[in-house]
Protein backbone atom coordinates (compact mmCIF):
# COMPACT_ATOMS: atom_id res chain seq x y z
CA UNK A 1 0.00 0.00 0.00
CA UNK A 2 3.04 2.43 0.96
CA UNK A 3 4.23 1.85 -2.58
CA UNK A 4 1.06 2.46 -4.41
CA UNK A 5 0.91 5.41 -2.22
CA UNK A 6 4.03 6.76 -3.35
CA UNK A 7 3.66 6.18 -7.00
CA UNK A 8 0.63 7.55 -6.89
CA UNK A 9 1.68 10.86 -5.38
CA UNK A 10 4.62 11.03 -7.86
CA UNK A 11 2.44 10.68 -10.88
CA UNK A 12 -0.17 13.55 -9.73
CA UNK A 13 2.25 15.80 -7.72
CA UNK A 14 4.52 17.88 -10.26
CA UNK A 15 8.37 18.05 -9.02
CA UNK A 16 11.34 18.65 -10.90
CA UNK A 17 13.82 17.50 -8.25
CA UNK A 18 15.72 13.95 -9.03
CA UNK A 19 14.13 13.71 -5.26
CA UNK A 20 10.91 13.99 -6.44
CA UNK A 21 9.55 11.78 -3.02
CA UNK A 22 11.06 14.08 -0.90
CA UNK A 23 9.94 17.55 -2.45
CA UNK A 24 6.65 15.65 -2.46
CA UNK A 25 6.59 14.57 0.97
CA UNK A 26 7.89 18.27 1.91
CA UNK A 27 5.24 20.23 0.17
CA UNK A 28 2.94 17.71 2.19
CA UNK A 29 4.07 17.89 5.56
CA UNK A 30 5.81 21.07 5.84
CA UNK A 31 9.76 20.57 5.22
CA UNK A 32 9.78 17.34 6.73
CA UNK A 33 9.55 15.00 4.08
CA UNK A 34 13.23 14.32 3.86
CA UNK A 35 12.79 12.55 7.43
CA UNK A 36 9.54 11.07 6.17
CA UNK A 37 11.47 9.72 3.19
CA UNK A 38 14.49 8.46 5.35
CA UNK A 39 12.22 6.58 7.94
CA UNK A 40 10.12 5.01 5.17
CA UNK A 41 13.17 4.06 3.46
CA UNK A 42 15.07 2.51 6.29
CA UNK A 43 11.72 1.00 8.10
CA UNK A 44 11.39 -0.78 4.31
CA UNK A 45 14.68 -2.05 4.20
CA UNK A 46 15.27 -3.52 7.30
CA UNK A 47 11.80 -5.19 6.76
CA UNK A 48 13.02 -6.94 3.54
CA UNK A 49 16.50 -8.05 4.72
CA UNK A 50 14.52 -9.32 7.69
CA UNK A 51 12.23 -11.13 5.71
CA UNK A 52 15.05 -12.58 3.22
CA UNK A 53 17.47 -13.27 5.82
CA UNK A 54 14.91 -15.37 8.14
CA UNK A 55 13.35 -17.09 4.72
CA UNK A 56 16.96 -18.14 4.25
CA UNK A 57 17.88 -19.61 7.52
CA UNK A 58 14.42 -21.53 7.19
CA UNK A 59 15.44 -22.63 3.63
CA UNK A 60 19.30 -23.82 5.23
CA UNK A 61 17.21 -25.90 8.16
CA UNK A 62 14.84 -27.40 5.35
CA UNK A 63 18.12 -28.37 3.62
CA UNK A 64 19.73 -29.91 6.44
CA UNK A 65 16.17 -31.92 7.20
CA UNK A 66 16.53 -33.22 3.49
CA UNK A 67 19.96 -33.81 4.12
CA UNK A 68 21.14 -31.91 1.11
CA UNK A 69 23.37 -29.40 3.50
CA UNK A 70 25.45 -30.92 7.01
CA UNK A 71 23.00 -32.00 10.52
CA UNK A 72 24.41 -29.11 11.95
CA UNK A 73 21.75 -26.01 10.41
CA UNK A 74 18.91 -28.46 12.09
CA UNK A 75 19.32 -27.10 15.51
CA UNK A 76 17.21 -24.40 16.70
CA UNK A 77 16.88 -22.57 19.60
CA UNK A 78 13.28 -22.33 21.66
CA UNK A 79 11.78 -20.00 19.34
CA UNK A 80 11.73 -22.15 16.34
CA UNK A 81 14.50 -19.92 14.85
CA UNK A 82 17.33 -22.23 12.85
CA UNK A 83 20.14 -20.43 15.02
CA UNK A 84 23.10 -21.68 13.43
CA UNK A 85 21.65 -20.83 9.72
CA UNK A 86 20.83 -17.59 11.05
CA UNK A 87 24.44 -16.97 12.50
CA UNK A 88 26.29 -18.55 9.26
CA UNK A 89 23.89 -15.86 6.90
CA UNK A 90 24.22 -12.92 9.44
CA UNK A 91 28.25 -13.59 9.07
CA UNK A 92 28.24 -14.07 5.48
CA UNK A 93 26.37 -10.56 5.13
CA UNK A 94 29.18 -9.48 7.52
CA UNK A 95 32.14 -10.87 5.04
CA UNK A 96 30.16 -9.45 2.17
CA UNK A 97 29.70 -5.78 3.46
CA UNK A 98 33.26 -5.64 4.93
CA UNK A 99 34.76 -7.13 1.69
CA UNK A 100 32.89 -4.27 -0.72
CA UNK A 101 33.62 -1.36 1.51
CA UNK A 102 36.71 -2.17 1.49
CA UNK A 103 38.03 -2.97 -2.19
CA UNK A 104 34.54 0.08 -2.82
CA UNK A 105 32.16 -2.14 -4.76
CA UNK A 106 29.73 0.04 -6.40
CA UNK A 107 26.11 -0.79 -4.70
CA UNK A 108 24.34 -0.68 -8.40
CA UNK A 109 26.35 -3.13 -9.60
CA UNK A 110 26.49 -5.19 -6.53
CA UNK A 111 22.45 -5.18 -6.90
CA UNK A 112 23.14 -6.14 -10.83
CA UNK A 113 24.36 -9.24 -9.76
CA UNK A 114 22.06 -10.19 -7.28
CA UNK A 115 19.36 -9.58 -9.59
CA UNK A 116 21.12 -11.90 -12.30
CA UNK A 117 20.87 -14.72 -9.55
CA UNK A 118 16.98 -13.97 -9.22
CA UNK A 119 15.97 -14.20 -12.78
CA UNK A 120 18.06 -17.00 -12.94
CA UNK A 121 15.70 -18.36 -10.06
CA UNK A 122 12.51 -17.55 -11.39
CA UNK A 123 13.48 -18.93 -14.93
CA UNK A 124 14.29 -22.22 -13.63
CA UNK A 125 11.20 -22.24 -11.49
CA UNK A 126 9.20 -21.29 -14.67
CA UNK A 127 10.95 -24.19 -16.63
CA UNK A 128 9.80 -26.67 -13.69
CA UNK A 129 6.27 -24.87 -14.07
CA UNK A 130 6.17 -26.77 -17.83
CA UNK A 131 6.29 -29.97 -15.97
CA UNK A 132 4.43 -29.52 -12.63
CA UNK A 133 1.81 -27.60 -13.64
CA UNK A 134 -1.29 -28.83 -15.57
CA UNK A 135 -1.20 -28.21 -19.48
CA UNK A 136 -3.64 -25.57 -19.20
CA UNK A 137 -1.24 -23.12 -17.50
CA UNK A 138 1.31 -24.04 -20.50
CA UNK A 139 0.99 -20.25 -21.99
CA UNK A 140 1.24 -18.35 -18.66
CA UNK A 141 4.73 -20.15 -18.37
CA UNK A 142 5.44 -19.51 -21.25
CA UNK A 143 4.96 -16.04 -20.88
CA UNK A 144 6.71 -15.83 -17.44
CA UNK A 145 10.15 -17.21 -19.51
CA UNK A 146 9.98 -14.80 -22.05
CA UNK A 147 9.73 -11.68 -19.45
CA UNK A 148 12.71 -13.65 -17.71
CA UNK A 149 14.42 -13.75 -20.31
CA UNK A 150 13.75 -10.32 -21.53
CA UNK A 151 14.92 -9.24 -17.73
CA UNK A 152 18.29 -10.98 -18.65
CA UNK A 153 19.27 -9.66 -21.93
CA UNK A 154 18.39 -5.98 -19.96
CA UNK A 155 20.79 -7.05 -17.51
CA UNK A 156 23.69 -7.86 -19.98
CA UNK A 157 26.98 -8.54 -18.20
CA UNK A 158 25.58 -8.59 -14.70
CA UNK A 159 23.91 -12.09 -15.44
CA UNK A 160 27.63 -13.37 -15.76
CA UNK A 161 27.75 -13.62 -12.14
CA UNK A 162 24.42 -15.78 -11.92
CA UNK A 163 25.49 -18.07 -14.64
CA UNK A 164 28.64 -18.82 -13.23
CA UNK A 165 27.30 -19.86 -9.66
CA UNK A 166 24.74 -22.06 -11.66
CA UNK A 167 28.10 -23.53 -12.98
CA UNK A 168 29.43 -23.81 -10.23
CA UNK A 169 25.93 -25.37 -7.89
CA UNK A 170 24.32 -27.32 -10.43
CA UNK A 171 26.78 -29.86 -10.78
CA UNK A 172 26.94 -30.20 -6.69
CA UNK A 173 23.09 -30.20 -6.47
CA UNK A 174 22.95 -32.94 -8.92
CA UNK A 175 25.59 -34.91 -7.50
CA UNK A 176 24.21 -34.43 -3.63
CA UNK A 177 20.76 -35.11 -5.35
CA UNK A 178 22.10 -38.78 -6.54
CA UNK A 179 23.53 -39.50 -3.25
CA UNK A 180 20.55 -38.81 -1.20
CA UNK A 181 18.41 -41.25 -3.81
CA UNK A 182 20.52 -43.87 -3.57
CA UNK A 183 20.54 -44.17 0.24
Amino acid sequence: MIYIACTFLVAHVSSQSTLAMVDIFDTLLGGYGNIVICFLGIAGGLATVNVYTASCSKLMWSFSHNGVLPPLYQQKNSSGTAQIALRHIVLLMAVVLTVSHLFKLDLAVLVGLCNGVFVVIYLTSMFAAFKLLPKKYFWLASISIIVCLTLAFSLSWQMAYALILLIIVAPLAKRKHSIISTT
